[in-house]
């Protein structure tokens, strides 16, 4: 979740994200391009950081308004708030998680890919 983590793996065409509560308040943070790291309340859509053009509009797409949600213009209500979370990791990356990406050994807790 460290700023200097994201901008290090999110390589040039590469994005970097992460999902945590600190303690009660769940936070995606994501990395695009190796630029400075941005960041969402899926729960009350405040942002912060340089969010690009994609990243705003692929939130926008699968409900997230602009700017904070209102009544007006709320957030997506899903059964619990680490959904809420996973849809934004969803919509910023492009990719949907399944359970296989979740299994098997961690290699320093920053991959699920199978060691050799």
């Amino acid at each position: 979740m460290h700023s200097d983590v994201l901008s290090s793996l999110a390589s040039p065409g590469r994005l970097a994200c992460t999902a945590f509560s600190d303690p009660n308040q769940l936070q995606v943070k994501f990395c695009e391009d190796a630029s400075q790291p941005c960041g969402i309340e899926p729960r009350t859509n405040r942002r912060w950081g340089p969010y690009s053009q994609r990243a705003i509009e692929s939130l926008r797409l699968v409900g997230f308004p602009d700017g904070y949600a209102t009544e007006e213009e709320p957030v997506p209500e899903p059964d619990r708030e680490a959904v809420g979370a996973l849809l934004v990791m969803r919509a910023i990356t492009g990719i949907q998680l399944r359970h296989e990406h979740l299994t098997g050994r961690w290699i320093g807790g920053l991959s699920s890919k199978t060691a050799p």
